[in-house]
This record gives C-alpha cells, sequence and structure tokens, in this order.
C-alpha cells in the first residue's frame, strides 16, 4: 500500500516534509535522545509519559543498532551505511541473527513490538549482550504486550540491562518526500478474499491504521482523508480513529506534535478510485 502527500505550496511546507520529518525522528533515536512535552531534543532524563528511561546513560558516542527485516526497511531509505557511521552506529544487525557479545557498548533496538521480537530482546537482556539496551518500537505496544515483556524480562534476570523504552510512531518506508509505504505485502488479495476471517482482517486493518496513525503523527498535521463512504477503507476509518482516542488528552504524547493529537476526517460520498482500499491524505487541511 502506497500513498502521496500534498501540503500547501508554501517554502516552510516544502522545506519541512514526510521524509525530513522521519529522518529527524530516526537520528534523534540514533543519538540516544531524549524528547520533552515542548518537542525539544535533549540528552536528559525528562521524557513524555509514554517513555521510560534511566538516567545518566548517553555518554557513549559509538552504539549498536539492532534491527528487524520489516524495521530495516524503514531506515534504509533514509540512511546510507557510512551516515549511520556517522551517527556513531558501529554495527547494525539483524535481531534473528547469530550475534557476538559486545558487552562494553549500548544496543539500540529499533523492532516493532510483536511476540518474537520481544521474546528476542528479552534472551538478550538476559545474556546482557550489550551494555545497556535501548529499545524504541516503531509503533504503540499494546498493554498486553507491554505487560508479557515486562513478566518476561524479570523472570529472565534482564530487567537491568535495559535503559529505556520508547514508542516512535514511525510505522512506514517513506520513498520519497512526500511518497510512503506501509509495507503491507497482499493486502488486496486479503480484503477481497471471500475466505478470509474477521481476525485476520481485524489485524491486517489495525496495522494500516497503525501505519497511517505514524504519518499523521510525524507530519504534526490534521489531515483530510478522503475515501469511499461504503467501503473496506471506510471501515478501515474507525480504527484510525481508535488509534487516536488512545492519545486523547495526552499532551506531548509524540515529539512532532507537542500538543493533543487530533484526527478530523471528511469521508466523501464519491468513489475516488477503483480500488477498495484507496486513500488520498491531504496536509493542507481542505479537499482538493
Amino acid at each position: 500500500m502506497m500513498s502521496t502527500i500534498t501540503t500547501p505550496g508554501s517554502a516552510a511546507a516544502a522545506a519541512s516534509t514526510l521524509k525530513s520529518s522521519q529522518l529527524a525522528a530516526i537520528t534523534r533515536m540514533l543519538a540516544l535522545s531524549t524528547v520533552n512535552d515542548d518537542g525539544d531534543a535533549s540528552s536528559s532524563s525528562t521524557t513524555p509519559a509514554y517513555q521510560y528511561e534511566k538516567p545518566g546513560d548517553n555518554s557513549s558516542p559509538w552504539k549498536i543498532l539492532i534491527y528487524d527485516k520489516h524495521t530495516r526497511s524503514i531506515i534504509s531509505p533514509l540512511l546510507s551505511v557510512s551516515q549511520l557511521r556517522s551517527q556513531g552506529v558501529t554495527l547494525h544487525l539483524l535481531l534473528h541473527s547469530d550475534r557476538e557479545p559486545i558487552p562494553d557498548v549500548p544496543a539500540i533496538y529499533f523492532v516493532q513490538p510483536i511476540p518474537e521480537n520481544l521474546s528476542a530482546i528479552a534472551r538478550d537482556c538476559s545474556k546482557h549482550l550489550y551494555q545497556r539496551a535501548h529499545l524504541h518500537f516503531s509503533t504503540r505496544m499494546e498493554r498486553p504486550a507491554m505487560e508479557e515483556f515486562a513478566r518476561l524480562v524479570v523472570n529472565t534476570g534482564g530487567l537491568d540491562n535495559i535503559a529505556s523504552v520508547h514508542d516512535q510512531f514511525v510505522e512506514f518506508a517513506c520513498l520519497e518526500n512526500r511518497l510512503f509505504s506501509l509495507n503491507v505485502s497482499e493486502s488486496y488479495v486479503l480484503y477481497n478474499n471471500p475466505g478470509a476471517n474477521e481476525q485476520d482482517m481485524e489485524m491486517a486493518m489495525n496495522g494500516i491504521a497503525g501505519g497511517l496513525f505514524s504519518v499523521v503523527a510525524t507530519l504534526g498535521c490534521v489531515p483530510v482523508i478522503r475515501c469511499p463512504r461504503v467501503s473496506v477503507a471506510a471501515v478501515m476509518l474507525s480504527f484510525l480513529f481508535r488509534f487516536a482516542s488512545f492519545f486523547e488528552g495526552n499532551v506531548g504524547v509524540h515529539h512532532y506534535l507537542g500538543s493533543i493529537i487530533r484526527l478530523s476526517a471528511i469521508i466523501l460520498s464519491h468513489y475516488m478510485s477503483h480500488m477498495s482500499t484507496f486513500f488520498y491524505i491531504s496536509s493542507s487541511g481542505r479537499s482538493t
């Protein structure tokens, strides 16, 4: 699933593109920076409520980057190997690969918050493979997953190895300044498969809603979203509102917003495309 973003024609809007905003978020992550409620990056321990961090752990300029295949596709269009090195990343490795212990260097984990990834991180922490583990998830970790992960790290004795936990909300691959992909394979086949069960459909819609929410949060805008009134896309829009409602009333929930995240959408009655999953997102705040 790929989409384009249109923004107002001002010079300021042109300077701040989706790709540059996502790159800024990834760069802060690699710098082991935290963000205060006003959206300013710093090296202090003052973080928004959804983050957990132990102070005094950002002194080393060198670090190891651990990612999964999904988050590797997010970083690849943004940073080359030499640019990663300039950010102090000496090694970048897949989470599910054979990795040697490097106990004197901190590690940044940038992965999806899925069970197999959380189990692998808990094993790493129990073995103290790295000096400290800074955990950055590409999207929000659900409460049941967080509770299960907490149980794992406590039972395996790896809790002291975890330095920080962050939700990044960058669950999309930005291929150009205003072109992104959610990297959802075979979504059209799933939505049009008469044999698809309700659970599979709900999981797929949750994934797409999380990706679109990440795009909106990264842009820091209130979008206009247009889609067919009676379609899978319209149903999926309700999942997007569910994501937004989770953050209602939380100030500083994302470093690009620095205020309460609000979403508004206009569902137009006419069909914009023959594709039932088509979305057009405009950050200009008006339909075109």
